[in-house]
């Protein structure tokens, strides 16, 4: 155990640290085992086994690493405290709020400690096989679910049942996140990452290239105008690397060619008459016995006045609280009995990150959007200095916040906790990989 615990060859924890990426994906839905109140699963397990050893070499991480970590456990005493002067006071959601704050200072703190325990070049090499295997299985499972329209029972295969007309976005993927914006949330910040871990590898871009296009098709079938704004600007991005890597073998070769027949084809298609195909055709749906159903949200509202509404219900709250934020978990729980001042029918979760947790958690939360700024213009100045190494980490700044108003809530996806921490580790601690 002490050979174990010691680790000098570092062959173990590299180990666990793969095995926790490879769990990742499934959370709680594979090998779960309940005791009592508290929920016990592999990747959890691995998870807080990574965070005692890691936690232990405190003292030797890079000092503005440091700062921040402390600074998201300090962040978690405040929300806890914070219940004995919220008022009203929503148990649930308080600790629901509680815990992903939680979960978020453990798996930053995780992947901080794995960089400076590892090493640059064994991190990130460890870092992009477990996300390269997360991207795999979202692609498995998102390609069988567009194909076949068969989903995990859940919310929103409830919701369907309601539908009065087939629609695309019936077959749009969710896998276990039971909504197709986190999946999309997920398939596009997983690239994204991996993107910038892989900046300058030749076979990797093209192999993102695919990717990316994959989720452009995704987007389009969930309706998720963010992703496919942001899976257009991916598929961009890698066409670009992959033109710049290969840019004397199109000289030399004649590739020329290619570029121009597509724009060829797309000129025949700007010009001929199209067939968009037959429409899809409505159908009344009925359900037998006793089954529950769950109301559509925003049964009378667009999406687009939804998300407007929340907005300003959260403008509202700031303003309420402007230092100490109503309190962890309030935004919820406040639209949840009616305490705002604009409608959002049966929506409760802000679907807009930045202003939720502003709202929630006052000057607390201003500190937090103070480092990520603090990160970008640090990224800012190195990309002056070499733009071509290092305007991948500007783009994973400048996407970012596309990408928290996408899900109901992105404090609580350990999608956020990765793009954090990558972030604040390429921002401060390291460079971005060189490729020779």
């Amino acid at each position: 155990m002490i050979e174990i615990w010691n680790d000098k060859d570092c062959r173990y924890f590299p180990l666990l640290f793969q095995l926790w990426l490879l769990f990742l994906p499934f959370g709680s839905s594979i090998l779960a085992i309940k005791l009592g109140p508290v929920t016990l699963y592999p990747s959890l397990i691995l998870l807080l086994l990574l965070f005692i050893r890691f936690i232990w070499e405190f003292k030797r991480w890079n000092k503005w690493l440091k700062v921040f970590v402390v600074f998201l456990f300090l962040w978690i005493l405040f929300a806890f405290i914070g219940r004995y002067w919220i008022t009203p006071f929503g148990e649930s959601d308080w600790k629901f709020d509680v815990r992903s704050l939680t979960v978020l200072w453990i798996i930053v703190s995780v992947l901080i400690g794995a960089f400076q325990l590892f090493g640059k070049i064994r991190f990130e090499r460890l870092l992009t096989r477990g996300l390269a295997s997360f991207l795999v299985v979202l692609i498995v499972f998102g390609v069988f679910e567009f194909y076949t329209g068969i989903h995990i029972l859940g919310h929103f295969t409830d919701k369907m049942l309601l539908e009065t007309e087939v629609r695309p976005y019936f077959y749009a993927p969710v896998f276990t996140y039971d909504n197709p914006n986190d999946f999309m949330a997920y398939f596009n910040g997983i690239i994204l990452i991996l993107g910038v871990l892989a900046v300058r590898k030749k076979h990797v871009n093209w192999l993102l290239l695919g990717a990316a296009i994959l989720g452009l098709l995704f987007s389009l079938t969930a309706q998720s105008f963010f992703m496919t704004i942001v899976s257009t600007v991916l598929i961009i991005w890698f066409s670009f690397e992959c033109f710049a890597a290969y840019w004397e073998i199109f000289r030399k070769y004649n590739y020329w060619m290619i570029p121009t027949a597509l724009l060829l084809g797309i000129l025949v298609y700007s010009r001929a008459k199209l067939f968009y195909g037959p429409k899809y055709s409505k159908g009344n749906y009925t359900v037998e016995g006793e089954y529950k159903h769950f109301p559509v949200p925003g049964k009378y509202f667009t999406s687009t006045d939804i998300r407007k509404n929340l907005f300003w219900n959260g403008v509202e709250l700031i303003k309420e609280s402007p230092f100490t934020g109503i309190g962890a978990g309030q935004f919820r729980y406040r639209h949840s009995i009616g305490s705002t001042k604009y409608e959002t029918g049966t929506v409760l979760n802000a679907h807009n990150f930045l202003i939720e947790i502003v709202s929630q958690y006052g000057l607390v939360a201003w500190i937090f959007i103070g480092f990520l700024a603090s990160g970008f213009l640090v990224t800012v100045r190195k990309v002056i200095g070499n733009w071509r190494r290092y305007y991948p980490v500007l783009l994973l700044y400048l996407l970012y916040p596309i990408f928290t108003v996408v899900p109901s809530g992105f404090l609580y996806l350990e999608l956020n906790c990765l793009f954090v921490a990558v972030m604040m580790i390429m921002s401060f601690a390291t460079e971005v990989v060189e490729v020779e």
